[in-house]
């Protein structure tokens, strides 16, 4: 299935036109004109061929599925950045193709490309189409403060943190809005640590629920750097210890051997 994948998302509009093709055929074929009317028969047809146009656009996010998992539970970030480059490759100028640009940037970050993925996100007009829905645009905000901060530009960021703060909270209370409480989470704890109040980002991350092991080594490597900034370096040492043995290919893994390496 997954070959069948590849070839669709590498060649869109020639599956548009074989799904095209064969449900026009069988629907006027099989329906028997005795029973179903014309527009009865072409009604049909329309409600097949939207279904069989929405699978196809949504090819791409089942390619991404099984990597975004290997990135999120065994923090491996390379086939969800080889998935993104190829992805990158073949994406449109529409909606479709702002989000993979998303999270193509995404998947640079994780790898510490933080300024390629910088300028990527900053091309991004977000605001170009108008069925853009507040959940991309959140996502978008997000990474983008997620990228500052990692570039240590704590000014910029949190201008991006109070945009996504707002779309956040006003966002009605569903599934899409849970999916965005551990960034929304974060993201607080996050100013809070730009902001210089370490004890209270800490206290905060003893709340925080952590559903991935990216995430927890994310929390982790946060709560070492406040435990740096106050001065507790064998809290700070057992945190960025336990990234370096956990946190697999991830680029926070070297940052916490650096940090490590630096500590008094």
């Amino acid at each position: 299935m997954k070959s069948i994948y590849r070839w669709s998302a590498n060649h869109p509009r020639l599956t548009k036109v074989i799904i095209t093709a064969i449900i026009t055929v069988f629907c006027f074929w099989a329906l028997d004109p005795e029973i179903f009317s014309f527009f009865t028969r072409f009604l049909i047809v329309f409600l097949l061929l939207f279904n069989g146009y929405l699978f196809v656009n949504t090819i791409p996010e089942k390619l991404m599925r099984e990597p975004l998992e290997i990135l999120e539970q065994q923090c491996d970030p390379y086939p969800f950045l080889e998935e993104m480059e190829r992805q990158m490759g073949l994406c449109q100028d529409n909606l479709q193709g702002q989000v993979t640009h998303i999270n193509y940037a995404m998947a640079l970050g994780q790898t510490g490309q933080y300024e390629k993925a910088l300028e990527i996100l900053e091309k991004i007009n977000i605001d170009r189409f108008p069925v853009t829905s507040p959940f991309i645009k959140y996502i978008y905000y997000n990474n983008l403060c997620d990228t500052l901060t990692n570039l240590d530009r704590f000014a910029d960021a949190e201008i991006w943190h109070r945009k996504a703060a707002q779309i956040y909270a006003d966002l009605p209370a569903n599934k899409s809005r849970q999916n965005l409480d551990y960034n929304s989470q974060m993201n607080e704890i996050e100013a809070l640590y730009r902001e210089g109040d370490y004890p209270a980002a800490l206290r905060k991350l003893g709340w925080l629920t952590c559903k991935t092991q990216r995430s927890l080594m994310n929390a982790a490597l946060l709560a070492a750097k406040c435990n740096l900034k106050l001065e507790e370096y064998d809290k700070a040492r057992e945190k960025l210890q336990y990234v370096i043995d956990n946190g697999n290919k991830l680029y926070c893994v070297e940052k916490a051997k650096q940090l490590l390496a630096e500590l008094p």
